[in-house]
């Protein structure tokens, strides 16, 4: 008997991920939110967010802030700011060109830079050179 992770979790795992981005595919936004005094850098949702293509509006300074302003799939609003974030969505809604190109940014992003195929091609380099 086999004991730990094996080929049936990894399945499951997949399973659960392709259900996670068909719901994803539905919406238009990503939130990638986080209360002002998280110890939060970069979650993995927002990979999630840029492969189901959606526009970002984040709470998260530094690299994920940066990722997300750089990139022009989304932008930033005050965390904890309820005020701040009706803001950003009536941006949103009041701009559907924008948001077109941020979701077109956004799926660029998984495509070109954050696909695994890509990532682990580069983990795959730096560990034969070590």
């Amino acid at each position: 008997m086999q004991s730990g992770l094996g080929y049936g979790s990894a399945n499951l795992v997949y399973a659960i991920l392709t259900s996670l981005l068909h719901h994803l595919k539905q919406c238009d936004v990503g939130f990638n939110a986080s209360f002002p005094e998280a110890m939060i850098y970069l979650p993995n949702k927002i990979f999630y967010y840029f492969a189901a293509s959606l526009a970002v509006l984040n709470t998260i300074p530094g690299q994920c802030s940066a990722i997300v302003k750089d990139s022009n799939s989304g932008f930033d609003y005050q965390a904890g700011d309820v005020q701040s974030c009706v803001e950003a969505i009536l941006t949103i809604l009041e701009n559907t060109d924008k948001l077109k190109v941020m979701k077109h940014h956004s799926r660029l992003q998984a495509e070109n830079i954050y696909d695994r195929n890509i990532l682990y091609s580069k983990y795959v380099a730096l560990i034969e050179q070590v």
